[in-house]
């Protein structure tokens, strides 16, 4: 964090490079940022909540608008993490130029791609709030955990950022692997159940344990719980979120500078 602060302009200026990429030559440009979530939304919406009936089960009288809801901030979360695996392999790989600068920080590159993914999120959260207030329960005080739930889970992505971006490098075979994989999160991490709907079945409870090692599913249902919900968020799940994604920044920056001195002779 440290040498991420030193070169904090840096920094800032290669994530708005990569917000400003990511809608360059399109006729809407940033308004897909709006339009992208509001999409998905009615259909997820649509399909799960209108036609399939779904339901999450926490609280009496939940209505189509909460299971929507809490299908919108599931897949906002989801989007953070899966969007810095799949862009990471070429965070590294696509910038050349750069890893043959000597004097060049590399780490900066995979955490401003990652810092870049804040501003669809960030929308995306704000279309949340909107829609929570509008349409969903009363706001309670246990709102406020949410950002301590949040900062989790962009620690857990800039860890994940080093560590594809570093193997992107020797293996190019990542950026396939990666589609695979952001596919199979998107169907382990709960956006369409939560912990308490998974079932009462002997083999439901079993595929619920194994899917709570995954941090992702912890933290979205955790961000349910404090906005949807009105519920504190538990002791042991936060522990875990927090351990989990320390583990793995540290892991994914160890990794990183093991393996940024073979970068320029790959490139």
């Amino acid at each position: 964090m440290g040498e991420l602060w030193r070169h904090r302009g840096l920094l800032w200026q290669f994530a708005l490079r990569g917000a400003e990429a990511r809608h360059r030559g399109s006729r809407l440009g940033i308004l897909w940022q709006v339009l992208s979530p509001l999409l998905m939304l009615a259909l997820y919406g649509f399909t799960f909540g209108v036609l399939l009936h779904g339901k999450f089960g926490v609280i009496p009288g939940e209505t189509s608008a909460d299971y929507a809801l809490g299908i919108f901030l599931g897949f906002t979360l989801y989007g953070l993490v899966a969007d810095t695996m799949g862009s990471a392999p070429g965070a590294v790989a696509d910038n050349a130029n750069l890893v043959k600068k000597v004097l060049f920080p590399l780490e900066v590159l995979p955490a401003a791609m990652t810092v870049s993914m804040l501003s669809p999120f960030l929308v995306s959260l704000g279309l949340f709030a909107i829609g929570f207030v509008l349409f969903g329960q009363a706001v309670t005080v246990q709102v406020l955990w949410l950002p301590l739930v949040l900062l989790p889970l962009f620690l857990l992505s800039l860890g994940l950022a080093w560590l594809v971006s570093a193997l992107g490098v020797y293996f190019r075979d990542v950026r396939s692997a990666m589609n695979f994989l952001t596919t199979a999160l998107f169907y382990v991490s709960g956006i369409f159940f939560s912990a308490s709907s998974a079932g009462a079945g002997t083999k439901a409870r079993v595929a619920l344990e194994v899917l709570r090692w995954n941090p992702v599913f912890v933290g979205i249902d955790l961000a349910r719980d404090v906005t949807l919900w009105g519920r504190a968020p538990g002791l042991r799940d936060m522990l875990y979120l927090y351990g989990t994604s320390v583990v793995v920044m540290l892991v994914g920056y160890f990794v990183f500078r093991r393996l940024r001195g073979g970068f320029a002779d790959v490139l």
